[in-house]
């Protein structure tokens, strides 16, 4: 049985929920890899991270975690946001570095519309319900944050 890896439901679930938090470890460690002038590989990368994650109503979890194990959803909550804040300091770095950011716009808003659009979106209950898998969903995020939605922001460039 499971429990013959993990002694206690506890750290199932821990374990469980700490597949995200690796999955987002291992893009931060491996942007150090691309050159400085690649944006869309690592994000790629994490795409594919967790598209191996697999299926899973995210919500219904988080909102269980809560109310069994609170301490491990605060834990969880705090190290999913330490991992996406860093990977988005690192490019965010980069693409100013390059002159790709848009002037005039303030970087805090957009970590704090990065960091809530990653973790709100991959877990939203229709897209679970419409069985979008969370690889999916990424990407047509950072297609969106990095390209823009109109065809005209494209052809602007």
């Amino acid at each position: 049985t499971v429990y013959r890896y993990f002694p206690t439901k506890r750290d199932l679930v821990r374990a469980a929920f700490g597949q995200m938090i690796t999955a987002l470890a291992q893009t931060r460690c491996r942007l150090h890899e691309w050159s400085d002038d690649e944006l869309e590989g690592p994000l790629d990368f994490l795409a594919t991270q967790l598209g191996r994650l697999g299926a899973g109503d995210v919500p219904s979890a988080l909102a269980e975690l809560r109310r069994v194990h609170p301490d491990l959803a605060g834990d969880f909550q705090r190290l999913r946001r330490e991992q996406i804040q860093g990977i988005f300091d690192l490019l965010f770095d980069r693409a100013e570095k390059q002159g790709q950011v848009r002037p005039g716009l303030n970087r805090r808003v957009i970590q704090v519309f990065f960091e809530s659009t990653v973790a709100t979106v991959l877990e939203h209950p229709d897209l679970v319900a419409a069985g979008l898998s969370a690889e999916e969903v990424f990407r047509t995020v950072k297609n969106i944050f990095l390209h823009g939605i109109l065809e005209s922001a494209r052809n602007s460039k």
